[in-house]
C-alpha cells in the first residue's frame, strides 16, 4: 500500500507478481459466484458498503487460506478434546452435523466457522495489556494470544487474574479472597466478545486493564439492526451462528442472549460499575 509519508487517498496494490495477482483475482471472481464460502464472505463485505474490487481483493486472501487449509492439515483434535472435557464424544460426522465441515462437489471442506474456532481465520487474536495509571502511555505488561478460540479465552482469563487486584472478606473464621471484578462477569463478557465479534473486520479483540477500569473491545457493530437497548434487554441476533452453536454445544453458554443480562446482574449484585456501549466505526 502507498500509505507512507504524507500520502492520502485511495489505497493501491503495487509491486509483487502481477501474473499471480491476476490469476487470483480472476479465480476469486469465479469463487464469489460458485464457492459458497467465498461467496458468503464477499457478499458480506459488499453489504457493508465495501467497493466491489476491495471485496474481491479481500476475497483473494480468503481463497488462499482455504486453498491451504485442507482438512487433512487441520488439527481437529482441538475440537474433539473440548468435547471430551465435558464428557461428550465428538467425531468427524459430528463436525459435519455442526456445519463445521461442508461437502462441496463431493469434497469435504472446512467452513469459515471451523477456521475461526481453530484460530486459522484472520483476526482471531486477543490482545491484552496492563497499563500504568489511567492512560495508554506506559505498559506494565502485554500479551497477544493467537491460538484457537478456547486457548485464547483461557489465556486471557489467566492474564486478567494475574493483573486484577484481590479483595478479602472474612466469612466465619475463613478469609475469602476474590477479584475486584467478579470472574464470572469477566468470563461472560469475554465469551460474548469472542462469539459475536465481526471476524471480517481487520481488527482484534482488545482487553485493557487500567488502574480504574477493565475495558473489553469487540470489533463490529451490533448485527442486524440491533440497538443498544435491544442488547441490554436480552434480545440476541447471531452474527456467527455456527461458532455460537459450537460454544453452546460445549456448554460455554446456556442460552442465546443470556450473557449480557448475566453480566449486568452479577455487577449489580456485587456493586461493580459496568457500562456497555457501541462506538461508531469510521
Amino acid at each position: 500500500n502507498r500509505d507512507s509519508g504524507g500520502f492520502r487517498g485511495k489505497r493501491k496494490i503495487i509491486g509483487g507478481r502481477g501474473k499471480v495477482r491476476t490469476a487470483l483475482y480472476m479465480a476469486t471472481q469465479s469463487a464469489a459466484v460458485h464457492n459458497p464460502v467465498i461467496r458468503e464472505y464477499v457478499a458480506g463485505l459488499r453489504e457493508r458498503g465495501k467497493p466491489y474490487k476491495v471485496a474481491i481483493v479481500a476475497g483473494m486472501r480468503k481463497l488462499l487460506i482455504h486453498m491451504q487449509s485442507e482438512l487433512k492439515n487441520l488439527n481437529l483434535e482441538v475440537i474433539y478434546n473440548e468435547f471430551a472435557k465435558i464428557g461428550k464424544i465428538c467425531d468427524y460426522e459430528k463436525l459435519k452435523n455442526l456445519k463445521l465441515i461442508k461437502s462441496i462437489n463431493g469434497k469435504d471442506l472446512p467452513t469459515n466457522a471451523l477456521l475461526i474456532a481453530l484460530g486459522i481465520f484472520d483476526n482471531t487474536c486477543v490482545k491484552c495489556a496492563r497499563f500504568k495509571g489511567v492512560t495508554k502511555e506506559i505498559f506494565i505488561d502485554k500479551k497477544e494470544f493467537d491460538s484457537n478460540l478456547f486457548e485464547n479465552l483461557e489465556n486471557t482469563l489467566k492474564f486478567l487474574q494475574n493483573h486484577l487486584n484481590l479483595s478479602a472478606q472474612v466469612e466465619g473464621l475463613q478469609l475469602k479472597e476474590e477479584l475486584e471484578i467478579p470472574l464470572l462477569a469477566i468470563r461472560e463478557a469475554l465469551l460474548n466478545a469472542i462469539i459475536h465479534r465481526d471476524y471480517t473486520r481487520n481488527s482484534d479483540i482488545k482487553v485493557a486493564i487500567y488502574d480504574d477500569i477493565l475495558e473489553i473491545v469487540s470489533p463490529g457493530n451490533f448485527p442486524n439492526g440491533l440497538t443498544l437497548e435491544d442488547v441490554k434487554s436480552g434480545r440476541s441476533e447471531l452474527r456467527n451462528k455456527i461458532v455460537a452453536n459450537l460454544f453452546r454445544e460445549l456448554k460455554f453458554v446456556e442460552s442465546w442472549g443470556s450473557g449480557i443480562t448475566k453480566v449486568d446482574k452479577i455487577c449489580k449484585d456485587t456493586d461493580t460499575k459496568y457500562e456497555l456501549k457501541e462506538e461508531p466505526i469510521l
